[in-house]
């Protein structure tokens, strides 16, 4: 299941990398950058950049609080 969202997020023009992010943060729900990376196994510093990628694309939604937290929209709206 994971690896098929991800291919087609890759047809429709995000990355590998994009599109493993939005997958941690839809199946974990409210996460921060730090939870995000650690989940992935990479660094934090390449998890920000792409974090703030798909805030722009509206994949990903800021929640507000003291920490950055974040959400993921449905698949059904990223996919359609």
């Amino acid at each position: 299941m994971k690896e098929e969202i991800v291919n087609q997020m890759m047809k429709i023009g995000f990355t590998k990398m994009e599109s493993m992010i939005y997958i941690v943060v839809l199946e974990e729900g409210d996460v921060t950058g730090y939870q995000i990376a650690k989940i992935l196994n990479v660094s934090r510093a390449s998890v920000y950049p792409v974090i703030e990628v798909l805030l722009k694309k509206r994949v990903l939604v800021g929640m507000p609080g003291e920490t950055n937290r974040y959400s993921a929209e449905q698949p059904e709206i990223v996919l359609a």
